[in-house]
């Protein structure tokens, strides 16, 4: 372990050693993130149906009668409850993109969009979308500054028309491709959640809130939703002044103070005989004795 320690210190004053954001499964139980290893356990994976919905973006800085129209971007994210965190909206440039009453899906994936019937009143090409600004959907988070742009359209060859509008959103915190394309765009990234409870700091609106269209022009929590593909997402329970705190991945107490460290023992090693037998009923009685008779390794 010195010698591990002596290397990361090394690679420290050289600074190859840097902190910086990466998205890993994590356990809010436990408070640490999830090896590869617990990911590889049986069990662990199993088949689940997603929950998607259709966001509308208002573009604020297009100019509509070069964009054929378009006022707004319909996005869609199979993740709703990563929509605070929203800092970009991702569309494919090698794609065709339709306007429909005003609104930018892809135009392989209008039908899918609108149903049947659907009048698409221009086309636009992808990367005509790139850098445009929108209205984000949920404003109750704000990036510190100098954490890079936000709600931005960016490019990313991942967008497909296979599903969706073919326009991804795109949560840098909650996702791994996500915080790639925002490094690579100069997205902010924004995370509300902290390691054991979200954050106290967001209004009441955006905890749980339901996934319909809003009754309310109101600019906290939900808004602008088109509808969901399937049931709204269950709310997170959270924590109350009455419930038992729990340590944290440092084992802080509750009063926020270390526990004591654990108590050594000592111990020197067990005497043998010119045979080498094992420990005599004069070292029986050490530490290691005692450990190895636990272990079955003595009578």
């Amino acid at each position: 372990m010195e010698s591990v320690w002596w290397h990361l210190s090394r690679l420290f004053e050289q600074g190859l050693l840097y902190e910086d954001v990466k998205v890993v499964p994590y356990c809010p139980r436990c408070g640490t993130a999830l090896s590869s290893h617990e990911l590889g356990q049986p069990g662990v994976y199993y088949d689940e149906t997603d929950e998607s919905a259709y966001v509308l973006l208002p573009l604020v800085d297009a100019d509509p009668a070069a964009l054929s129209g378009a006022t707004s971007l319909v996005v869609w994210t199979t993740t709703p409850w990563t929509l605070l965190s929203n800092t970009g909206a991702a569309v494919n440039p090698e794609l065709t993109y339709a306007v429909v009453d005003g609104m930018v899906v892809a135009e392989a994936l209008v039908e899918d969009v609108f149903g049947e019937g659907a009048v698409i009143s221009g086309r636009v090409d992808g990367s005509a979308l790139v850098g445009l600004h929108y209205e984000r959907p949920i404003d109750d988070l704000t990036p510190a500054p100098g954490t890079g742009e936000a709600w931005r359209v960016v490019g990313a060859d991942f967008v497909t028309t296979d599903e969706g509008t073919g326009i991804v959103h795109l949560a840098p915190a909650f996702g791994e491709i996500d915080r790639q394309v925002g490094r690579e765009n100069g997205l902010a990234t924004l995370n509300p959640v902290v390691p054991t409870a979200p954050s106290p700091t967001l209004s009441p609106g955006s905890r749980g809130a339901p996934c319909a269209r809003p009754t309310t022009t109101s600019t906290t929590g939900w808004k602008r939703l088109v509808g969901c593909s399937a049931g709204c997402p269950t709310p997170t329970r959270t924590r109350t002044a009455g419930d038992a705190t729990p340590r944290s991945s440092t084992g802080a107490s509750r009063a926020g103070t270390s526990p004591p460290p654990p108590r050594r023992r000592s111990w020197s090693p067990p005497t043998t005989t010119s045979a080498g037998t094992r420990p005599t009923s004069a070292t029986a009685g050490s530490g290691v004795a005692r450990e190895q008779r636990r272990l079955g390794a003595l009578p």
